[in-house]
């Protein structure tokens, strides 16, 4: 089945509360140029609506769903149809769960704290530029010029992408610091080092330059 309308954003939801889910619905049917092509409770939902019908332009997904949760539903929709965008939505703003939905390849993230109108800009965001992430993340990552970060990479040690390796698979700097048989003031080093080099302050920031520029390979 295709989009009723062709000219318009089409957006499918998928939240666990039908309260939430119909709220979004109205909002984004009453936003000029958008359009809601499917509403799921869980992941499972979602993924045997899109594997039957042509994909929604962005899908808009929280994280914490019965059945099958966010996490889940964005690696089997990578798999499916990876060209789909997908916006995490969801009441976590933690770096961890960024991280990780990063890696899992989120084109956006946005908590559910936002007001409607921060909700539609990240919507339009990435439907016309293919990424977004929450200011503290994608300011840093857009400020640097591509050469300039390059160089930078450039410039990382050994150790230094060993590290990277193991943040940007969120795991935890004690965990870290046992793999690398280091203390941890050692891994806190390593991690000073790769902020002030690639100029950024956060791990989701680290975990999206990966995902940008392929430094290392990360396996969960």
């Amino acid at each position: 089945m295709r989009n009723a309308n062709p000219t318009l954003v089409s957006i499918a939801l998928a939240d666990d509360h039908p309260l939430m889910r119909k709220a979004l619905a109205y909002l984004i049917q009453n936003t000029e140029g958008y359009q809601v092509s499917f509403q799921a409770q869980n992941g499972m939902e979602l993924l045997n609506h899109i594997s039957t019908c042509e994909p929604p332009d962005i899908i808009l997904l929280d994280i914490n769903m019965p059945d099958m949760d966010g996490y889940q539903a964005l690696s089997a929709i990578r798999k499916k149809c990876g060209a789909a965008k997908v916006v995490i939505f969801s009441m976590y703003h933690d770096d961890e769960t960024m991280l990780r939905t990063i890696q899992l390849g989120a084109d956006g993230y946005v908590s559910k704290s936002v007001n409607p109108e921060d909700l539609m800009s990240t919507l339009e965001h990435v439907y016309q530029h293919g990424h977004y992430y929450p200011d503290s993340v994608h300011d840093k990552v857009s400020a640097a010029s591509r050469d300039e970060i390059q160089k930078n990479i450039s410039s990382l040690t050994s150790r230094e992408l060993t590290f990277l390796k193991y943040s940007c698979a969120g795991m935890l700097y004690k965990k870290i610091a046992e793999k690398m048989n280091v203390s941890k003031y050692t891994v806190e080093d390593y991690r000073n080092s790769l902020f002030r080099k690639l100029n950024v302050s956060s791990r989701s920031a680290l975990a999206v330059l990966n995902m940008k520029y392929k430094i290392v390979e990360v396996e969960w």
